[in-house]
């Protein structure tokens, strides 16, 4: 579960919709989960889980991580022509707010 928390951050920059968020969770929910009923099958081989629903799992989550960070590359892709190149050296970021026509400052503090 760790080694897909990259994706989080990835996930916040782009602005992604819930669903596609929630979908990527639930499955790291579920390998989550097969995870430790995997491991519980394996000291006690009549009470886990077996090992051809723990690898359906773990494809479900490898499956959904791939997904999410298409999904994520590909919004992201898409909105950087819209939204930044489109704009004239004359207009501004509709974003701004007010730090718009603020110029640009470069503050050292030597200590």
């Amino acid at each position: 579960m760790q080694a897909s928390l990259w994706l989080v951050p990835l996930v916040a920059l782009v602005g992604l919709r819930w669903r596609d968020h929630l979908w990527w969770a639930g499955a790291e929910a579920l390998h989550f989960g097969a995870v430790w009923l995997y491991l519980a099958g394996v000291s006690v081989p009549d009470r886990g889980l077996p090992s051809g629903w723990y690898l359906v799992a773990l494809a479900a989550r490898l499956v959904a991580v791939i997904w999410l960070a298409v999904t994520v590359w590909r919004t992201a892709w898409r909105r950087v022509p819209a939204d930044v190149e489109d704009l004239t050296p004359e207009e501004t970021d509709p974003l701004a707010g007010p730090l718009e026509r603020v110029p640009d400052a470069l503050l050292v503090k030597v200590v």
